[in-house]
């Protein structure tokens, strides 16, 4: 097996079994990277300060993407199907598939540990968020010199925040 094969295959999501109440056994595939991606994306609509999220159907998108055989084949199921199975059947398979991707509780605890010790990082997403793009677009598309403004206007709107202090 010569190199790219042999990566190309250790990087195959992989698929786990699930019991699932009232279901029984089900096999989900992780989410491959174009699908994370994807899914990421059309929780967001809208651009600028007009964008919000959309969380509609949001779990029957999840588990539509990763339903699958034992084999790791999708079962073929549209977003419209499983949004009209029983809600609390998607619930259990959505947190399965948050579970198995790395998305959960755990995985969200690491990275604020790490944004905790990385302010100037925790600064691009607070751009980020301000101007409506992704971090990605900001560090692509802001020059250092407009970062370093960015973050002078927010300490000067702590400043405005903060009660005078009595001079004594």
């Amino acid at each position: 097996m010569d190199e790219r094969a042999r990566v190309q295959e250790a990087m195959r999501p992989r698929v786990r079994d699930f019991e699932i109440t009232g279901l029984g056994k089900i096999y989900l595939r992780a989410l491959t990277a174009g699908q994370r991606d994807r899914f990421a994306a059309s929780v967001w609509e809208g651009e600028g300060a007009a964008r919000k999220q959309n969380l509609i159907d949001a779990n029957a998108r999840l588990v539509s993407m990763v339903w699958a055989d034992e084999d790791g084949k999708s079962l073929g199921l549209s977003e419209q199907d499983v949004a009209e199975m029983d809600g609390g059947l998607v619930g259990q398979l959505a947190d399965a598939v948050v579970e198995m991707n790395g998305l959960g509780k755990k995985a969200v605890d690491d990275v604020k540990a790490k944004l905790l010790a990385r302010p100037d990082r925790r600064l691009l997403f607070r751009i980020a968020r301000e101007v409506g793009k992704s971090v990605e677009e900001v560090e692509q598309g802001m020059s250092s010199a407009e970062v370093a403004e960015w973050l002078a206007i927010f300490m000067l709107e702590a400043d405005e925040q903060r009660p005078p202090q009595p001079h004594g």
